[in-house]
């Protein structure tokens, strides 16, 4: 149970303790508009009436999972020519149904997918492909007209609708770094 004043102000670092996440997560949460912050000086002060603007805070779901093995980051020929043969497979290893609705993958440079409302059954994958088409079940489109995962190397990473670190994998250059 969380328990922290609705009148006082908390500074990041307090509020990653209060909501029992990392300060990364905290961090990522203002970034993103999750979190209001009133900015005195260099810090960045959260009133404690805004915590409840998160919700309920829990574990990342551990049953999804990046799988680079099954994913095509490398297409033949030229990468933006061939968008919609670019993609990412993620996988539901878990025993139960993923809401992933608000879900975020991102590439190392910041790039970023959100999940619209989708669910990922138990045991089921789903492809996120870079380019354009009309999502179904198992393949879900990001509608960009560049292509996103580098050839020589990359991060994958995968957020949940708080911004919590779900998975993360690296290929190529970047999995030496």
């Amino acid at each position: 149970m969380v328990k922290f004043k609705r009148y006082r102000r908390y500074d990041l670092e307090e509020v990653a303790q209060l909501m029992d996440v990392d300060l990364a997560t905290v961090r990522r949460w203002v970034e993103h508009g999750l979190l209001p912050t009133i900015d005195i000086g260099s810090r960045h002060l959260v009133r404690g009436a805004d915590l409840f603007l998160l919700g309920k805070v829990s574990e990342p779901d551990e049953g999804v999972e990046v799988d680079l093995e099954q994913s095509n980051v490398n297409v033949a020929g030229n990468d933006n020519d061939n968008l919609t043969r670019q993609y990412v497979c993620l996988v539901n290893r878990g025993q139960e149904e993923v809401d992933m609705s608000g879900w975020h993958l991102q590439d190392r440079t910041g790039a970023t997918y959100d999940f619209p409302p989708f669910a990922l059954p138990a045991g089921a994958a789903v492809r996120v492909r870079t380019g354009e088409g009309s999502d179904t079940e198992s393949e879900l489109y990001w509608n960009r007209g560049a292509s996103v995962w580098r050839n020589e190397g990359d991060i994958v990473r995968l957020y949940d609708r708080l911004w919590n670190l779900v998975d993360e994998k690296s290929y190529g250059e970047s999995a030496l770094k």
